[in-house]
């Protein structure tokens, strides 16, 4: 570990709780996912109309030598490969599971097909989504049709049609608010359903610091990773230190060792094919050092107990366990299951909590330093994001430099870093 730690910010990709593990080596993890099952329907039930037939193709994922096969609610064989055909000339509900055996394990799931004398279209859409002007968005709706491959599709942009496609792809010239709608239409009936479309102007290269200034201890490197967003074709970076032009920068982030104590001024220039903006940032090199902020632990100090300082979970299955309204109070609630040994979940994707320590995490060379224990199972492991801060400007608050530790997804080339997700609620289930 590089440094003596006070606090952990934990950003996880789903449902965690507080403790998984670091040691000073470089630890990657071999790739052992789950195997996963999943169908074009969410919900896992299916509409067929008598007479009619239905093909079910689901998407497996991470399964070595997999071998399949579809079973019935009686446990008979009713197909031995990865799709199940189905047609029935009389109404009821019918349960298949669909089995995947592989080297690597096994998985199971099942799906409910209902069978109906006339199945009236069902349409689902998102309720409100947003672009920016000359951007194409596409959208893909929820479509039930019992099996009617014959189903008519009209697409209304203001109450003008303008596709009978089943899927369809928007873009709009100026800024405003549009409905779409879409009706899907077979022998049996109609169902429509329809959605808010808002387009903003398309956005301008824009750079900035997350703050305006940064302290570092003496001796100590800082990373200045600055946000950029909107950029246009071939893009370059030109770093400078009080206006003195880094020869050898010329890459998105600059990794900074002052040279005495005091401030300096960082600028960074970005120029792509439309236009150049340009941000700053003080860095504030401390007079003390990291064995001046250490802060070691006494008879009263808790390896387990921390103090959470900040909850902010993603949407997610189990966010309800926080019984709280208020910020401070969720906090507080996280604490004490945190204390009593109990899970806190971060939900969904971007979901974060940051925790203190009451005194500083000792660095011992080739040994854990801390850990953080995660509900993984054989079925399921859902890893998280882990920085760690040292009180650096030593006022008793997670507010100085954080820095990430490297992970097994580190350096890979599909790894993604500096992106949001926008999450908006769902109009209906699936």
């Amino acid at each position: 570990m590089k440094s003596n730690i006070f606090y952990l910010l934990l950003s996880f990709l789903c449902l965690n709780s507080l403790f998984a593990c670091n040691t000073d080596k470089d630890l990657m993890a071999p790739d052992r996912s789950p195997i996963s099952v999943s169908f074009d329907n969410e919900s896992g039930v299916y509409e067929l109309k008598t007479g009619r037939q239905l093909t079910v193709t689901p998407i497996v994922a991470n399964a070595v030598n997999p071998r399949y096969k579809w079973v019935d609610d009686r446990g008979t064989t009713v197909a031995s490969g990865l799709t199940l055909s189905f047609s029935s000339q009389t109404e009821g509900v019918f349960y298949f599971t669909f089995c995947v055996d592989a080297d690597n394990g096994s998985a199971r799931e099942e799906i409910r097909i209902d069978v109906l004398s006339m199945v009236i279209p069902t349409v689902t859409l998102p309720s409100e989504m947003q672009t920016t002007v000359g951007r194409e968005l596409t959208i893909t709706p929820a479509v039930s049709t019992g099996g009617d491959e014959s189903a008519a599709y009209e697409w209304q942009l203001d109450d003008t049609a303008v596709s009978s496609d089943t899927v369809f792809t928007f873009h709009a010239d100026k800024e405003g608010s549009y409905t779409l709608r879409l009706t899907v239409s077979n022998s049996d009936g109609s169902g429509s359903a329809e959605m808010k479309i808002n387009v903003t102007s398309g956005q301008d290269l824009s750079v900035s610091f997350p703050r305006s200034e940064i302290e570092v201890l003496s001796g100590r490197t800082v990373s200045l990773a600055p946000i950029i967003r909107d950029t246009i074709g071939p893009t370059s970076y030109e770093w400078s230190i009080d206006g003195r032009l880094i020869a050898d920068a010329n890459g998105t982030v600059l990794e900074y060792t002052p040279s005495s104590p005091g401030l300096s001024t960082v600028s960074l220039k970005v120029t792509d094919s439309n236009t150049s903006r340009a941000a700053s940032v003080s860095v504030n090199c401390l007079q003390a050092t990291e064995a001046d902020r250490y802060r070691p632990a006494t008879a009263s100090s808790s390896a387990d107990r921390v103090t959470v300082y900040e909850f902010m979970p993603a949407p997610g299955q189990f966010i309800h366990q926080i019984n709280a309204t208020t910020a401070a109070e969720a906090c507080r609630e996280a604490e004490r299951r945190l204390a009593n040994n109990q899970t806190v979940s971060l939900g969904a994707f971007g979901g974060y909590i940051t925790v203190g320590f009451d005194h500083s995490v000792r660095n011992i060379s080739g040994d854990y330093d801390f850990a953080i224990a995660g509900n993984s199972f054989r079925t399921s492991n859902e890893p998280g994001i882990v920085w760690v801060m040292q009180d650096e400007n030593g006022n008793g608050l997670p507010d100085d430099t954080w820095y990430e530790l490297r992970g097994s997804e580190t350096d890979k080339p599909e790894t993604l870093y500096n992106y949001s997700v926008t999450y908006y609620r769902p109009s209906a289930a699936g």
